[in-house]
């Protein structure tokens, strides 16, 4: 059996492994290879190309389940904040983290927008004759649609 074959044979075992235990060697030892296998296999391109699919997953899966939970956790923060029988700091740090998060989306959204408008006037700059001053219009507009939303959300 070649190495490539015994690579692939264990590397999804190798790539669970690596996900669950702390450090190379216990992951290692979790599958009955030495460390210095693993630590080859992790070399490989293919391997490290499957090992960071793998670990984007993880993410993937865990921010799924932060924003089921995000819901809960406003409402958790909003029944502290009104609560007048929670201790008062409490109640401010729930309110402070209110209006972080708030803030953060808000801003979040400012820039979904602008990268949009970006991304649109770059497709039309594409498709377009390179006359500066239909590129003048395409800026002024995006502007103008930027500065709408803007007054849009500080109402």
């Amino acid at each position: 059996m070649s190495h490539g074959e015994k690579l692939s044979r264990y590397s999804e075992q190798a790539i669970s492994a690596l996900l669950t235990y702390p450090t190379v060697s216990a992951a290692a030892q979790s599958i009955s290879v030495c460390p210095k296998t693993l630590c080859r296999w992790m070399r490989d391109p293919e391997f490290s190309e499957q090992f960071r699919e793998a670990r984007r997953e993880v993410v993937r899966v865990a921010t799924a389940q932060l924003q089921v939970a995000s819901a809960d956790a406003v409402a958790v923060l909003v029944e502290l904040m009104q609560d007048k029988s929670t201790p008062a700091g409490s109640r401010v740090a729930a309110a402070r983290t209110i209006l972080e998060m708030a803030t953060r989306a808000t801003e979040l959204e400012d820039l979904e927008v602008r990268v949009a408008l970006l991304e649109k006037q770059n497709e039309e700059q594409k498709h377009e004759s390179p006359q500066s001053d239909q590129k003048a219009r395409i800026h002024e507009g995006c502007e103008e649609r930027y500065e709408r939303y803007k007054e849009f959300l500080s109402r």
